[in-house]
């Protein structure tokens, strides 16, 4: 576990968002291989799947934010 567990964890399916909360994410994660494959960001204390572009913008500004 992580020691701020999200309130909320969005899943991307079917065109749109299933909510789903952080304790059924980590039982899904553990039965299903495709959710170890997700990428997620964090956006007010929920976690948000987004796709690989989204993902990587989102830290990019991140790091520059840093430097």
């Amino acid at each position: 576990m992580v020691k701020y567990a999200p309130r909320k964890v969005y899943i991307r399916e079917s065109g749109g968002y299933v909510e789903l909360s952080y304790t059924e994410f980590c039982r899904c994660r553990e039965s299903d291989q495709t959710y170890m494959d997700k990428l997620f960001i964090p956006i007010q204390g929920c976690l948000l799947e987004v796709v690989r572009e989204q993902y990587t913008d989102f830290y990019r500004d991140k790091e520059t934010l840093i430097k």
